[in-house]
């Protein structure tokens, strides 16, 4: 207990030798830059009665020389500069308490830790011992995510558990244990631990650092203790692993549709998709920019990259219009590599017009039980199928009925191939040898507009 004494005694004394450089220093504080601020808050409550402590000393036990008190609520912030990420530890130590440490946690520059809580114990209450080993909990995990290898991001993630006893209460260096780490599910690659095991510290904590492979996915990470009779191990932490930078080989473009009645109408939309990956085929790091442009329309200039390394932008109908293309508008997706170089790929979106259509032969004749085949084509002014959804319906009145292509619904396709048909027409009533008129009407209807073609003829 004197030892806890004179360590509060001293607390004070630096206290106030902080704010006397401080008073001294001027206006040089103000050259470190705001980016390399962090700011440390919580609040210090009496473990007993959990009333919030008034001017209570909180110092970073790493970095001493910055501290605060706390204000009549128990409020604290403490503001520290720093140069990289660094695990620290908060101390509480108000008069007649005992002082109160937390556990280790990162701060990184530019960023504010928030809704810390310490509860120093009052000098009248006796400190209890811990037990055994009985559970152990993540306490933290920094960062949340890292890159596979060679990536350009964080590539290790620094990984603290707490073991505690039966009561939650961390195991002290009495009763430390030997924590080991393995994985869950992992995507292989090359992951490791450095250390692979370690020992628990006077207040019950480990901590390992977890290395990435050359595979993105989700890994597992579980903390565990061999300890005899009663094995315990922690849930599964999951981090994530993302890919690294775009990669030639792994760069596609795709469309939602390749087929759009864009020559019809302004605003006619649809997706087009980058699909980016790395060099080793996984999906690049989340938020990866990827532009896009296109020669006929207008098209939405950039999008990032999602968990599956896919950025969608909408593409649209308007000027310029692709007529000196016969339709065809090229759309281009552009990153960059790792070596800060742009790599791209293109694909073609068709913007297809009205329905143009032609019959061979226009006219028919048919003899008593006789027949006749027709071919027809239904396409744009440049000869380009029609979009999907688009209707074709060839129909027969009369003493005729039409057999063949006579009711389908266009695919999505580029192909002219696909503006060629043929049906046929045959005579239906052959008992009946007096002519009659008869009537074929090829019709069709969709998105690309309406058109009717009608052929004439008789039949015995």
């Amino acid at each position: 207990m004197k030892k806890l004494w004179i360590l509060f005694l001293i607390f004070p004394v630096v206290f106030l030798s902080t704010n006397s450089c401080e008073d001294s220093g001027g206006d040089d504080d103000d050259d470190s830059g705001a980016d390399s601020t962090a700011f440390v808050s919580g609040y210090v409550f009496d473990s007993e009665t959990l009333e919030p402590i008034q001017s209570a000393f909180v110092l970073i036990m790493e970095k001493p020389e910055f501290n605060t008190a706390t204000d009549v609520y128990g409020f604290f912030q403490i503001e520290l500069e720093l140069e990289t990420t660094e695990r620290i530890h908060l101390i509480a130590a108000p008069t007649s308490y005992i002082p109160d440490t937390s556990l280790g946690f990162y701060v990184t520059p530019g960023t504010t830790t928030d809704s810390l809580i310490l509860r120093p114990v009052p000098t009248g209450e006796t400190l209890m011992p811990s037990g055994d080993a009985a559970s152990i909990i993540l306490s933290s995990v920094e960062p949340q995510s890292i890159g596979v290898r060679e990536s350009g991001s964080i590539e290790v993630a620094a990984l603290s558990f707490v073991v505690q006893d039966s009561t939650g209460r961390p195991v002290d260096a009495n009763h430390s244990v030997n924590v080991y780490f393995d994985f869950g599910a992992s995507p292989g690659g090359g992951l490791f631990f450095t250390p692979p095991s370690a020992q628990t510290n006077a207040v019950g904590e480990v901590t390992t650092y977890l290395f990435s492979g050359d595979s993105a996915g989700v890994v597992q990470v579980i903390a565990r203790v061999n300890q005899p009779g009663l094995p315990i191990q922690s849930r599964p932490v999951a981090i994530a692993v993302h890919g690294g930078f775009p990669h030639q080989d792994h760069l596609g473009l795709g469309f939602e549709q390749i087929n759009i009645p864009g020559l019809v109408r302004y605003g006619e939309t649809t997706k087009v998709t980058a699909f980016v990956g790395d060099q080793y085929g996984n999906p690049v790091r989340p938020g990866t920019a990827v532009y896009f442009t296109t020669s006929y329309g207008i098209i939405e200039g950039s999008a990032l990259t999602d968990e599956m390394g896919t950025a969608t932008a909408t593409i649209m109908s308007a000027e310029p219009m692709p007529w000196t293309t016969n339709g065809f508008s090229t759309v281009t997706a552009r990153t960059v590599d790792q070596n800060d170089e742009m790599i791209e790929v293109s694909g073609e979106i068709l913007f297809s017009g009205t329905p143009i259509i032609t019959v061979n032969p226009t006219s028919f004749n048919l003899p008593n039980g006789g027949s006749q085949e027709f071919n027809f084509r239904i396409c744009d002014l440049y000869g380009n199928p029609m979009s999907s959804g688009q209707q074709i319906t060839v129909s027969a009145s009369g003493n005729i009925k039409a057999t063949g292509s006579i009711g389908f619904s266009m695919d999505d396709t580029q192909s002219q191939a696909s503006t060629y048909y043929s049906f046929a027409i045959i005579d239906s009533k052959i008992d009946e040898i007096e002519p009659a008129s008869a009537i074929v009407t090829i019709s069709t209807t969709g998105p690309n507009n309406k058109a009717v073609f009608i052929i004439t003829g008789s039949s015995l």
